[in-house]
Formats: C-alpha cells, structure tokens, sequence
C-alpha cells in the first residue's frame, strides 16, 4: 500500500520538488564556476562568513519543527505548515555553511591527508554512487514491504543505523578510490556531459595521488595549447 501511495504522490510531490531544488542547484552552478570549493585559498573571508551565518540560521530555523516533532509546541495547522516550511528554506543556508566549512577545515587540513581524509574525499568524488547506496539502503531497511525495521527501532537505534549505513557507504568508496574505481553513475554523468572520447572530462586519479601535469588523455594539440 506504501509503495502505491508514494506512487500516487509522486507527480504532485515532483511539481513541488522541482522548483525549490532550482535554487541551490543555480547556486551550486555559480560556486562551481567561480571554483569556491576547488580553490577555497582564495576565499577565505567569503566561505568564512558564509560558514558563519549560515550554519546558525539553519540551526535556528529548525527549532519550531523540532519542537513540533517532539510535541513540546502543538500549533494550528497554519503555523505548522510555516514551521516546516522555515525548516526547509533555512536548510539551504545549512547547506551552504556546512559546504564552506567543509571547504575551511580542507585549507587547515593542507596536504596532511590521512586515512580518514582520504576515506571521506573519496566518498566526495563518488557522491552519486553513495547517495544512491544509501537510497536502496533505506528501501531495504525501512520500508513497509521490505524489512520494515522503522516499526522495531526507536530513535536512537535508528540514528545508529543510519550512522552505519553512512559509515559502510564510505569504506565502499574509500576501497574504490584506492583501486581508481569510478563510481558507475559519476561515469554515466561524465560521459553524458564530454562524450565517450571524455574530451576536456577531469582526469580521474586515485585518492591521494598527485594530478598529472600534462594534457589530458585524449586532448588535441589545440586544447593543449589553449592551457598553456
């Protein structure tokens, strides 16, 4: 029966996903484009206040919902809709703190990559692959027609889980990363947006390892001379 709801709600859910994901995703592309995360060194002040302001109002703006959540405040229908909906917008000041702080402890960090660094940029390179790992994760453990563990855990167990989960999806990608192994949907995308020759695709290279200096695979003479 739950999968036939979500499959009901879906088209109505789609036209509300939609535009509220247009917002950080045009963010995203205007970051990627002036390269805030791939050369954080040269804004520092900038991620420094983003960092600042936004974890706190994300952090601020959750607090009527979870007080709702955990039946502390039980308002009218009107204000609960308001509360989630401050919830969901000042998540996207989160997002973007929580980015540039990511970004600020990658300049303090340096070049001392342990492990764990090592483990976690891998799991950045291959997002994609993890997030969806995680989404059969969640279809196999908590859904009513699978495992259905959401009726048998608490909330702490569930953290504890999801924690796992999380933990496993990082040593999946951490193994691949050692190998050089691309995560298959982050190839599907890089295939899609330079074609199969990967003319002008970043080059792929173990975590940890040095990028090549020289052309990448592929590039005519002309590309080579255009970034010299």
């Amino acid at each position: 029966m739950d999968l036939f709801i979500r499959l009901g709600t879906w088209p109505f859910l789609a036209m509300v996903m939609v535009p509220i994901s247009l917002f950080p995703f045009t963010v995203g592309i205007w970051a990627a484009r002036r390269r805030l995360l791939e050369e954080p060194e040269r804004h520092l002040p900038f991620l420094r206040r983003v960092a600042g302001f936004g974890v706190p109002l994300a952090v601020l703006g959750a607090v009527p919902q979870m007080l709702v959540l955990i039946r502390v405040w039980a308002p009218d229908p009107a204000l609960q809709v308001g509360a989630k909906w401050l919830h969901v917008l000042s998540g996207y000041a989160g997002g973007f703190g929580y980015a540039a702080l990511i970004a600020l402890v990658a300049v303090a960090l340096g070049d001392r990559r342990g492990p764990v660094v090592r483990a976690l940029a891998a799991t950045g390179q291959r997002s994609m692959t993890c997030y969806l790992l995680q989404s059969v994760a969640w279809l196999v453990l908590f859904m009513p027609y699978t495992l259905n563990l959401a009726t048998r855990l608490d909330d702490a167990q569930s953290v504890l889980l999801g924690a796992g989960v999380w933990v496993a999806t990082v040593v999946v990608a951490a193994i691949m990363g050692r190998f050089g192994v691309s995560g298959p949907p982050e190839a599907f995308l890089r295939r899609m947006a330079y074609g199969r020759a990967g003319r002008g695709a970043p080059e792929s290279v173990p975590v940890g390892a040095e990028p090549s200096d020289g052309p990448t695979p592929g590039a005519s003479s002309a590309d080579v001379e255009r970034t010299t």
